[in-house]
C-alpha cells in the first residue's frame, strides 16, 4: 500500500514539475511578446548592451536553429546506430522460441 503511495506522489511530482515548466515558458512567451510589441515599455531600464539590432538577433537564432539541428541529426544517427547494432544480433528464429516458451511473469 506504501509502495503504490510513493509511486503515486512520483507521478505527481512529475506532473507537478511538468506543468510548472510550461506555465512558466508561457508567462516567459507573454512577456516577451508584449515587449516586443511595445504594449509594455520597459526598454528604457535595460541596459544599453541588452539592446541589440535586428542583424545580430537573426544570425543568434540562426546558430540556434544551426546547433539544434545538428544536436537532432547526431542523437537521430546514434539511435539508429544503436538499433542497428542490437539487432543484428537477433537470429530470425529467436522470435519463434520467444512466442513458443511459456513464461510466467513473477510478482
Amino acid at each position: 500500500m506504501i509502495e503504490k503511495w510513493n509511486l503515486n506522489l512520483e507521478e505527481t511530482k512529475i506532473w507537478l514539475t511538468l506543468g510548472g515548466s510550461v506555465l512558466f515558458s508561457f508567462l516567459l512567451a507573454i512577456l516577451v511578446i508584449s515587449l516586443d510589441t511595445r504594449l509594455i515599455t520597459l526598454n528604457e531600464y535595460f541596459p544599453e548592451w541588452t539592446l541589440t539590432s535586428v542583424d545580430l538577433a537573426r544570425e543568434i537564432l540562426s546558430l540556434l536553429a544551426g546547433s539544434l539541428f545538428s544536436v537532432a541529426t547526431f542523437t537521430f544517427v546514434t539511435m539508429l546506430t544503436i538499433v542497428t547494432l542490437y539487432t543484428s544480433n537477433f537470429s530470425p528464429v529467436l522470435p519463434r522460441i520467444f512466442y513458443l516458451t511459456e513464461y510466467q511473469c513473477r510478482r
